[in-house]
């Protein structure tokens, strides 16, 4: 009987000892686990600072979606989209970058100096000039009214001209309106012959 509590002392004190090995091995792993917890929850209050600046950066009002701090604007008009700038400054490209418009860009008729042009407004130019260039000229003391039409891939240009020709002086004075579509030029000039 003691020969047998021997041996049950014996198991009993190495399961002792595997049972000490296995709560130290569960306590590493509990420590592990903690410190994961702890770098988690780090990570969390780091990723809602992030998602609270992007929603700063990224926000919505309405139909729109503001983009940055002055921020560009895409809004959904309900008729057409539309894409702006919130302080009135939107530029497009960058310098030393080759910026393409894909399809077909619109652009209207420019009203102030400093507006971008379109290919009609163009055309419509060349068609004035080439107008007033038609305009006969007062010669041999006489003086002259005159109209002209001038055309430039399908735009249409009316000119108009007033010319003298002072034949004592050999001087010609020469005025030139021209209008197509809402733009209108002129010119005045005077020349001396010698």
């Amino acid at each position: 009987m003691i020969s047998s509590n021997n041996a049950s002392i014996t198991n009993n004190t190495s399961s002792i000892g595997t049972n000490t090995v296995n709560i130290s091995s569960i306590q590493d792993t509990n420590t592990a686990q903690d410190n994961l917890i702890t770098t988690n929850t780090e990570n969390i209050t780091t990723n809602a600072s992030s998602i609270n600046n992007l929603n700063t950066i990224i926000r919505q009002d309405g139909n729109a979606v503001h983009i940055g701090q002055n921020s560009v604007v895409f809004e959904d008009s309900g008729s057409y989209d539309a894409m702006y700038s919130s302080n009135d400054q939107l530029n497009i490209g960058r310098v030393g970058h080759n910026t393409q418009v894909v399809g077909t860009l619109s652009v209207p008729n420019p009203t102030l100096s400093d507006h971008a042009t379109n290919k009609r407004y163009v055309d419509a130019g060349l068609a004035q000039v080439l107008a007033a260039a038609v305009l006969p000229q007062a010669m041999h003391g006489e003086s002259n009214v005159s109209i002209a039409m001038g055309q430039h891939n399908n735009e249409r240009a009316v000119a108009l001209g007033l010319s003298h020709h002072d034949n004592e002086n050999n001087v010609i004075y020469r005025f030139i309106g021209s209008r197509s579509n809402n733009s209108s030029s002129s010119a005045v000039s005077i020349g001396w012959g010698f």
